[in-house]
């Protein structure tokens, strides 16, 4: 488990930020969803995970997230989780984008 603050330690972020990685069909990296464990605390998974090279959809993202301890915590609500999430995918999209020429 991992503060919100530690996102760019998970491997999903540092996998979706190599612009050499593959993408989805829509052209995704990541895609991440929040969550309400049983006690409460908000968490925000990947919800689609690189298997075998390819992007794949997660059919248990919170069981998958819970075993490889790759998920994020600190939000006082969901609202602020989609946010975070947000960012995170803008970050990611800087990141794979650093080196293409602005237009």
């Amino acid at each position: 488990m991992a503060d919100k603050n530690k996102f760019m330690q998970m491997s999903w972020f540092q996998r979706a930020s190599d612009k050499n990685m593959p993408t989805t069909e829509a052209n995704e990296t990541v895609r991440t969803a929040s969550f309400d464990l049983p006690d409460g605390t908000i968490i925000l998974v990947p919800t689609i995970r690189l298997v075998d090279g390819k992007l794949e959809e997660v059919a248990d993202p919170v069981g998958e997230a819970m075993r490889s301890n790759d998920f994020l915590t600190g939000f006082k609500d969901h609202d602020e989780a989609k946010d975070f999430s947000q960012m995170i995918s803008n970050l990611i999209d800087v990141n794979r984008n650093e080196n293409k020429r602005i237009k």
